[in-house]
């Protein structure tokens, strides 16, 4: 898609926002009207423009008809762009605005050693990383959990994911995930999940970001001493992440639930839930929960599975 396009599907969502009534307005010659907040002008004369993601655009003149500024009174006359720019656009076909990829994420490490009465010691790593611009974003993570307790292995489970979001509007989505996972204790040699889905995104700002999603998965799963299984399976999952007290510390929640279309008794739970509080510059603590229930493990597994961890990271 080229960047006019994106730019017309961002226009078009955020007219049908309350607030588009209350905004700015650039009218291209292309017929694309968008609509946002005019924050000033750049060096080369380009006008800056914020969306609703709080991202920057710099709208080159040469691509301007008219502006309207939400500061006009009702009926107000559109200001032209100059002739000059126009001609120029009429020669040149325009590339549109910038929209660079923007990156966040963190990694997350804890780990405890008890040696004495009793002989304990326990690793928990996990990681993830989000790269979005308007109509794009794309998602990665890990996490590895292991624990040995008076001379037997109690944890050790791996995980692997990756995540494709294609915005179709400011606020639906579709998409595609890979997700691989193996768990010694759970007698899992590698669990493979491969999915499409459909998603809306609630929220998305620094304080409060939530977001679903449904679809259909393909479930691959091989077990030790066990026939392999493979299911095609309906989904939901849930992401929630909320900050409180300007930064004082965030909640978060996320789960994922899988039903097999032949077996729905089968179904399989993955939450994660804690709170992160910030100690540093980039610096974070988190206390966490994961809870996951499989309803039909193979024999001598138990359900559910639950961990409690400690953990510092850094963010970005």
């Amino acid at each position: 898609m080229t960047r006019h396009a994106a730019l017309a599907l961002l226009s078009a969502a955020s007219l049908i926002t309350p607030s588009a009534a209350m905004a700015d307005r650039i009218f291209l010659l292309n017929g694309d009207r968008l609509t946002g907040s005019i924050t000033g002008t750049g060096p080369d004369g380009a006008i800056l423009f914020d969306s609703a993601y709080g991202h920057t655009f710099s709208v080159p003149p040469a691509d301007i008809m008219a502006i309207q500024r939400d500061a006009a009174p009702a009926g107000a006359p559109l200001t032209p762009a100059p002739e000059d720019a126009q001609e120029a656009a009429a020669l040149e076909p325009a590339l549109g605005p910038d929209d660079p990829l923007e990156w966040s994420g963190r990694v997350n490490f804890g780990a405890s050693l008890q040696d004495g009465n009793a002989s304990k010691k326990d690793v928990t790593v996990d990681g993830k990383a989000e790269a979005r611009d308007t109509l794009n974003r794309f998602i990665v993570g890990g996490e590895f959990n292991w624990a040995k307790e008076e001379g037997a292995v109690t944890e050790n489970d791996r995980t692997a994911y990756a995540e494709y979001d294609r915005f179709l509007t400011e606020k639906w989505f579709a998409g595609t995930r890979v997700r691989f996972r193996t768990d010694e204790l759970q007698k899992l040699d590698l669990r493979s999940k491969y999915g499409l889905f459909l998603g809306y995104q609630f929220f998305e700002s620094d304080d409060l970001n939530l977001k679903a999603r449904g679809g259909v998965d393909y479930i691959r799963e091989r077990f030790e001493g066990a026939k392999d299984e493979n299911d095609l399976a309906g989904t939901w999952a849930l992401d929630y992440d909320q900050t409180f007290f300007e930064d004082a510390f965030t909640l978060f929640h996320d789960h994922d639930l899988s039903i097999p279309f032949d077996d729905t008794g089968a179904f399989l739970f993955e939450s994660n839930s804690g709170l992160r509080v910030p100690v540093g510059q980039h610096l974070v603590g988190t206390a966490e929960i994961e809870f996951d229930w499989d309803n039909d493990p193979v024999p001598g597994v138990r359900e559910e599975d639950t961990t409690y961890s400690l953990k510092l990271g850094y963010e970005w």
